[in-house]
């Protein structure tokens, strides 16, 4: 006996194709826009976060570059495992907020730099 499928959207039983996911067209497109919704959701909080970094770290620079406290950051709200990408550099591995980044001195304390765009 074949099993009942059901639409992934509203549950009524399908007729038709055995591949056939959807009762109607109604239902694909919602299901669907659903699932691009929650995407967008979660790249907006996580570009959000991003965002405050670089803010935090451009508010913490004094010249091109400046040390400070790690700790002074993290409670302003700077979350350390956000970061747009990394650079090594001297033998140092840079952390960046899109321009702005930073490596770590020691345990408790980074240095900030500037990056200057090359022409």
């Amino acid at each position: 006996m074949e099993e009942k499928r059901k639409c992934f959207l509203c549950g009524e039983y399908l007729k038709g194709r055995s591949d056939k996911k959807f009762c109607n067209d109604h239902c694909r497109n919602t299901y669907n826009n659903l699932l691009k919704t929650n995407d967008e959701e979660n790249i907006r909080s996580i570009n959000q976060v991003l965002r405050k970094n670089r803010q935090i770290l451009k508010e913490s620079i004094f010249q091109d570059s400046s040390i400070v406290d790690i700790i002074l950051l993290k409670g302003r709200g700077f979350v350390v495992e956000f970061h747009t990408h990394i650079r090594l550099l001297d033998t140092k591995t840079y952390f960046y907020c899109y321009d702005i980044g930073y490596t770590f001195v020691n345990a408790e304390a980074v240095k900030i730099v500037i990056s200057h765009p090359k022409n």
